[in-house]
């Protein structure tokens, strides 16, 4: 199996391996002892640099850098010609040259063909100095080597008779670039360059950035295949590393691999108890709560973006996906859409099946509901007589008035006391969960159920849809969330099994008005509290799960609502400096990203006792700046994926599996 990836990041990718591998080599050996060529002596010299007439710009910078070099070294700065000669002309060359790349003279030629495999030649034939590579970038690292050995701290130009000195570069195997499934403990293939000791180097993520992992060493002879391997030192399961192997100051870069799937005992996981079926104890449910991600699962359905998705929630080791579908108009299409995401559900609890789904039924009605019928079973859940008719809008809507068009025009907030709306929202809830979902949110329920006495609309529905999930969900049990404080329904229990709440944090009082930048993010910090936050007001009682509580556990989100306030944007006066809070984020310089999650995540599970959770930021509608300025604002998505893989990617992805493995170290 290999990763998932775009074919435009593929083509970018081998070019940075390409250069990545670009061999290094070089000596000290004193030669003042033995008989030499001297190029330069005296401030003088009749040697001219030769490369090729049409040559890249590695090579030409490579014959640049040695004229300089010497220039540095000795005072004489040599001519550097092309070794163009007209069509059907004899190639006749200067008495005295220095070859840089795959000239046309038969120095070079033959020089070339005493390498095999790819490697470098940089050596004397007769007076003729040849610093020439199988590609490019090995030309670049001859001449580097020469410039390392011969031109250091010299006045003079002497090289010895006979200097030749061949270095052929590793070539790496195995594990592949982009190979999935590796063992944990792999077997390194590489093919030896000259005959030494080759040390084999895995690196894993930090950041944006890698950083050792893996350090192992062997010898072999010249060309030797080498199959490598140390069972005392495994790497982890559901990880992503990158390695090379280094011999006689050459290295190859072999790619970057991810090894095999243990969901069970991913590093953000292992030991950590997700099973349930019919309810969920307090600890499953703070487990799952722990690892969770706001993530636009299902904003395409084409398999790329699938993929894509389902190898970010493996490497992360995400357990819960919070508004997986978010389907905020209603649609005639939406059965059958709703239907085709059991299959990437299906696809990705093959590989993890504690994962939770999430889907959204929000505080929305549109005139687009007359469009779709009403089932017969719909009907018949609520004791009715099925009739052959759709959904009504207007049915949906408070007879008081309120909320009408709130969304814009033909767009309102339904009234949970009507029968209508208590039909939509069972319709919804049973799509959802015969798809495979089996985490639900209501959005603001206070809306709805505004004035939907002691709730008892709500609990009615609510209560018909976890009775259908004990029956129909995939472990027989659905878990219900809003946005609220806590809400006790009218059978005395709380209405929801955990709370769902934006994050809500403050400008510090400290900062000015500033846009952000590198050095100078735009700073927020939490703080219990304030405004509306959930913070140690979470409502505790008796769940449906049967157990009791204080404060009934929560999520806080970064959440998506305005975008941004033109009239507010970079003011430290303004929540989030004006933007709504995964945009704020999505803004923000990636090093504070990481700061800003890792302390979120901590003081939000620290603040209540362990009650709260924060939910790490996935894929989601935001304000982007954009321009050479940074200050065109426009309406995009944030993407959390690592760059490696995704172009666009963000890498946010890293910190919130770095921020998961390291509490689940502690």
């Amino acid at each position: 199996m290999r990763f998932f990836r775009t074919f435009p990041f593929l083509a970018i990718l081998a070019a940075c391996i390409l250069l990545l591998c670009a061999c290094r080599g070089s000596t000290g050996a004193d030669d003042s002892d033995v008989e030499t060529v001297t190029l330069i002596e005296g401030g003088t010299t009749d040697y001219v640099i030769v490369r090729p007439d049409i040559a890249s710009q590695t090579v030409v910078d490579a014959a640049v850098r040695l004229k300089n070099a010497i220039l540095d070294a000795t005072g004489v700065e040599p001519k550097i010609n092309t070794d163009w000669v007209k069509r059907g002309e004899e190639v006749v060359p200067a008495a005295r040259e220095i070859l840089v790349g795959k000239t046309n003279r038969a120095q070079s030629v033959a020089a070339l063909e005493s390498l095999s495999g790819r490697g470098y030649y940089a050596g004397l034939d007769g007076e003729y100095l040849i610093l020439t590579g199988t590609d490019d970038e090995m030309t670049a690292a001859a001449v580097d080597a020469f410039i390392a050995k011969y031109l250091t701290g010299k006045s003079a130009l002497a090289v010895p008779v006979g200097y030749a000195e061949k270095l052929a570069c590793p070539a790496a195997f195995a594990p592949a670039d982009g190979d999935t499934g590796v063992a944990l403990v792999p077997v390194f293939s590489f093919a030896a360059g000259d005959a030494g000791e080759y040390t084999v180097e895995v690196l894993e993520p930090d950041g944006r950035d890698w950083k050792p992992a893996f350090l192992g060493k062997i010898s072999a002879d010249a060309g030797q295949t080498v199959n490598f391997s140390d069972d005392t030192r495994p790497l982890d399961p559901c990880s992503v590393y990158r390695w090379s192997v280094t011999g006689g100051g050459m290295t190859a870069d072999g790619g970057i691999f991810m090894t095999e799937y243990d969901y069970a005992n991913h590093p953000a996981n292992a030991g950590r108890n997700y099973a349930f079926d019919g309810s969920m104890s307090e600890e499953v449910l703070h487990n799952y709560l722990s690892r969770a991600t706001n993530h636009f699962y299902f904003e395409h359905t084409d398999e790329s973006w699938l993929g894509q998705n389902k190898r970010f929630v493996l490497n992360t080791g995400a357990k819960f996906i919070g508004r997986a579908s978010t389907i905020w108009v209603m649609s005639p299409h939406d059965e059958a859409a709703i239907a085709k995401y059991a299959e990437a559900i299906a696809d990705l609890h093959a590989a993890d099946p504690d994962v939770i789904f999430e889907a959204c039924i929000f505080e929305t009605t549109f005139t687009s509901i007359n469009d779709i019928p009403v089932p017969a079973w719909v009907f018949e859940a609520f004791g009715l007589p099925p009739e052959q008719r759709n959904f009504s809008y207007d049915a949906m809507l408070f007879p008081e008035g309120d909320f009408i068009d709130m969304w814009g025009d033909g767009g309102s907030v339904p009234d949970m006391r009507q029968l209508e709306t208590q039909m939509w929202f069972y319709y919804r809830a049973v799509l959802f969960i015969n798809a495979g979902f089996e985490a639900l949110h209501m959005g603001q329920v206070h809306l709805i159920g505004s004035r939907d006495n002691r709730f008892e609309n709500w609990t009615k529905v609510c209560n018909m849809i976890r009775d259908y999930a004990s029956q129909h969900a995939r472990r027989h049990f659905v878990l219900l969330n809003a946005h609220t404080h806590g809400i006790v329904g009218s059978d005395g229990k709380l209405l929801f099994d955990f709370h769902r709440y934006p994050s809500r944090c403050k400008v510090p009082d400290s900062e000015t008005d500033h846009a952000p930048a590198e050095d100078n993010p735009q700073k927020v910090i939490f703080k219990r509290g304030y405004v509306d936050s959930l913070y140690g007001r979470s409502k505790g009682g008796e769940t449906h799960s049967g157990w009791s509580c204080k404060n009934l556990p929560y999520l806080v989100e970064l959440d998506n609502y305005v975008g941004y306030y033109k009239d507010k944007v970079d003011k430290a006066t303004a929540d989030w400096w004006g933007f709504d809070e995964i945009s704020w984020f999505a803004n923000q310089p990636y090093w504070y990203q990481r700061e800003y999650l890792a302390y979120a995540y901590k003081w939000v599970s620290e603040t209540d006792d362990g009650v709260g959770h924060f939910e790490m930021p996935g894929a989601r509608t935001a304000a982007l700046r954009s321009g050479a300025d940074k200050m065109t604002i426009v309406q995009s998505m944030f993407y959390p994926f690592s760059s490696l893989f995704y172009p666009g990617g963000t890498d946010v992805e890293n910190i919130i599996r770095e921020v998961w493995v390291a509490d689940n170290k502690k």
